[in-house]
């Protein structure tokens, strides 16, 4: 024990010297009919003087010491341990103060063994380790003196026991099939080894010496499964520890699978409990031209092949890019201010504008229709009705028509008989 924040309080000294004197008469009564006990030694302990020069200490004036409480794992506390074990654990006050705990107790309640406790060695062959020693028993044979510790050497040497720790490493098997191997550690303890039944799937029963599967789970070919989980090799497979735990079983008829190729889109478990896809991932549309497998991608058109056909003289007509699986849309100004024909006779020019229609252009002087009834084929007219004429400058005094140029005359079916 070390002292901490100042001399031990008288108080203190005095519970020392009464403690001692208390375990001396203790020792006494259960040893006075020992042989070489010692009773003048005994009689003649006193207890220690008691030092009257001494000031009070901090306890006594009632003036604890700021900040000097502690409990167990309090840094004050840690540096009171002297880190012995047979005198027991130190205690520290709110004072500063470290005063000595209880001393470890090695009685064993046998008046004809001899009891004491040890500090542990670790540099001796073999280590000692810490804890209560017993000696004395009377014993005939090593087999008197069994612990039953599988990790310590029992023998009787002249009539005492006495239980040497085995090196780190030593066999000491129970004998029980669950338990697996077990070997000793460092501190004469037993520790078992891997099991023969380590997986997490697995139980043990010892009656038989087997491994038992756990409920939930499948064990197939040395690997666990959880119930549900699908047979990495055959995808209408799976785990069924309600059906059977030791094998794989069929899923139901039209459950969803995978059956690894690209270009299939609804895969399910069919009546043959195999996995096969319906669908086509790349149907023939616009520009999509079939689907690629071996590449996992959807085949396109090339560059250039029309994908939609022309509605007018305006409406240019779109192709693929090669890029897009979709036609382009459709673009009414793609163009716009291309020459065109309105098929009208008195527009000029045409030209189509940026909504994808033909527009013609109007003469200044304008353009008058006349519809003229009674020409007959010595005009010049076959027997086609409705012919659109344009009556050149002149033309119209003659036919009557007033002095207005650039006339277009409508010609009916009466006209031409």
């Amino acid at each position: 024990m070390r002292s901490q924040g100042g001399s031990t309080s008288r108080r203190a000294r005095r519970a020392a010297g009464t403690l001692v004197l208390l375990a001396l008469a203790a020792a006494a009564l259960a040893g006075c009919n020992q042989p070489g006990f010692d009773a003048d030694a005994f009689s003649a302990l006193e207890p220690p003087a008691e030092d009257l020069s001494e000031p009070a200490p901090a306890e006594e004036t009632g003036v604890p010491k700021e900040g000097s409480c502690c409990d167990p794992g309090d840094p004050t506390w840690v540096a009171c341990q002297d880190d012995l074990f047979c005198n027991g654990v130190e205690q520290c006050t709110c004072w500063g103060d470290c005063e000595p705990g209880p001393p470890i107790n090695c009685n064993d309640g046998d008046p004809v063994t001899r009891d004491w406790c040890r500090e542990a060695d670790p540099l001796a062959d073999p280590p000692v380790l810490e804890g209560c020693g017993h000696s004395g028993r009377d014993c005939n044979s090593d087999a008197d003196c069994d612990d039953s510790n599988l990790c310590t050497s029992d023998s009787c040497d002249a009539g005492m026991c006495g239980h040497i720790a085995l090196p780190a490493g030593t066999d000491c098997d129970d004998g029980l099939y669950c338990n697996g191997g077990a070997t000793c550690n460092a501190a004469a303890q037993c520790v078992l080894g891997i099991g023969p039944c380590p997986l997490a799937c697995q139980g043990c029963n010892e009656l038989t010496d087997t491994c038992t599967i756990l409920s939930g789970y499948c064990f197939i070919g040395s690997f666990c499964y959880t119930d549900g989980a699908t047979n990495p090799v055959e995808q209408c497979e799976s785990c069924q520890p309600a059906v059977d735990q030791t094998d794989w079983n069929w899923k139901a008829v039209g459950t969803r699978c995978d059956d690894g190729l690209f270009c299939t889109l609804t895969d399910t478990c069919d009546a043959a409990h195999l996995c096969s896809g319906t669908g086509d991932r790349c149907p023939l549309f616009q520009c999509v031209n079939g689907c690629n497998e071996g590449a996992d991608a959807c085949l396109m058109t090339p560059p250039g092949t029309l994908c939609r056909t022309s509605t007018g003289v305006c409406d240019a007509e779109e192709e693929c890019d090669g890029v897009s699986f979709f036609c382009p849309d459709d673009n009414p100004g793609a163009m716009d201010g291309m020459p065109c024909d309105d098929l009208d006779d008195c527009t000029d020019p045409d030209a189509c504008d940026e909504h994808g229609m033909c527009v013609g252009t109007v003469p200044p002087t304008g353009c008058n229709e006349v519809t003229w009834y009674g020409m007959t084929n010595g005009g010049g007219i076959a027997h086609t009705p409705n012919y659109r004429i344009t009556i050149g400058v002149g033309m119209p005094q003659a036919m009557g028509l007033g002095s207005t140029a650039n006339y277009r005359m409508v010609i009916g079916p009466a006209a031409l008989h």
